[in-house]
């Protein structure tokens, strides 16, 4: 018999794992906690009163108690906000899965996990039109890694310290650990044939952008379906190095929204220069 039932806390729904025929293991990114898995009892029966009230997109209310184990159980779930139009869109949807698994991966210290989560609140509030899809995706992926600590500089050359001119390309490593300038890329990787990812000189201007604006605010900013892959790669390879663990559904947010791989773009970029 449980005990020690908690307070309701604001959370986001990530998966659901079946455990039997009618239990299941419900896992969610909590403000504050982040990262939490509670066994539901007789959640996969039709008969459940909880089943209905876990949606993607919606903030959810959940409430706890701790048993005799380690896993928690969940006992309630009540939805403070819902957001059916996250879920009537397929391609949303694909970018709520690619959000929710990033913010679970990346669980950090209180502070973040509270960060993140208002950075995923803020997000789901937004009402992008198809116009502004690339926008909102890349908005969500720069800040996410600025809150992690994991953005690159987008000032300086990764390779020499040099500061990257504004109306020049740069290049990005393949690690996305850094961008190279022109003159770097000239003297240490040209001459050796390596192939870096060649970006555009508007690009940095408009991250930039991005990055300082509120996220309600990001969605005016015309950014493509370049500047959207790019965010992707580096949420995915930076989360997935962090916590040791593939982000999964990077590859059906692209296929989703037919974005171009970083290996596919690195094969356009060489096309045209």
């Amino acid at each position: 018999m449980s005990s020690a039932i908690q307070q309701p806390c604001p959370a986001l729904w990530v998966s659901t794992i079946a455990l039997g025929e009618a239990d299941a293991l419900v896992r969610f990114f909590v403000d504050s906690d982040g990262a939490i898995a509670a066994r539901a009892r007789g959640l996969q029966k039709a008969t459940s009163k909880l089943a209905h009230t876990i949606q993607p997109a919606d903030e959810l209310n959940i409430r706890l108690a701790r048993g005799r184990g380690q896993t928690q159980a969940l006992i309630g779930v009540t939805t403070t906000k819902s957001r059916p139009h996250w879920r009537d869109d397929l391609g949303l949807l694909a970018f709520y899965w690619f959000m929710v698994e990033c913010a679970f991966f990346g669980t950090g210290t209180e502070q973040l996990n509270s960060a993140v989560f208002t950075l995923l609140t803020e997000t789901l509030s937004t009402k992008p039109a198809n116009t502004q899809h690339w926008a909102c995706i890349t908005a969500f992926s720069l800040k996410l890694l600025k809150l992690h600590g994991l953005l690159c500089d987008f000032d300086h050359c990764v390779r020499d310290g040099q500061d990257l001119k504004p109306s020049e390309p740069v290049f990005l490593l393949p690690s996305g650990e850094g961008f190279i300038s022109c003159k770097a890329y000239n003297k240490y990787y040209a001459r050796t044939g390596s192939q870096l990812l060649r970006l555009t000189p508007d690009v940095l201007p408009r991250w930039r952008i991005i990055l300082h604006r509120p996220t309600s605010q990001t969605l005016a900013i015309n950014a493509n379906s370049i500047d959207a892959a790019v965010a992707i790669h580096l949420v995915k390879h930076q989360i997935s190095q962090a916590a040791g663990c593939p982000v999964n559904s990077a590859a059906f947010l692209l296929r989703q929204w037919a974005l171009p791989s970083i290996a596919e773009l690195l094969r356009q970029s060489l096309a045209t220069s």
